[in-house]
């Protein structure tokens, strides 16, 4: 699911044209590092018994892309970047 997010965005930034510093892309791996850090210390603080890794991923790569795109002004148009719908051929066409 993660991935799927995270290249996601990649897409995203591709297709808008931002250079890697503007992108998302980076700062999304870098909050995936983060989420995987907190998740291995959940583990070794709970002795072995730690919760999903999806406890600690979707925050940090969530909360990472919605500041910064808040910050960016961004957040409508990265929210819904992809939501256009091709034009559909008509069923009665001819081929």
């Amino acid at each position: 699911m993660d991935c799927l997010f995270l290249f996601g965005c990649l897409r995203y930034d591709r297709e808008v044209k931002k250079s890697l510093a503007q992108g998302y892309f980076v700062w999304l791996m870098v909050g995936y590092g983060f989420g995987l850090f907190f998740t291995y210390l959940g583990l070794y603080l709970m002795n072995g018994n730690g919760q999903p890794a999806l406890l600690y991923l979707v925050p940090c790569t969530l909360g990472v892309i919605v500041v910064l795109a808040l910050i960016r002004g961004d957040l409508k148009a990265l929210w819904s970047h992809g939501t256009k719908l091709p034009a559909m051929v008509s069923p009665t066409a001819e081929a």
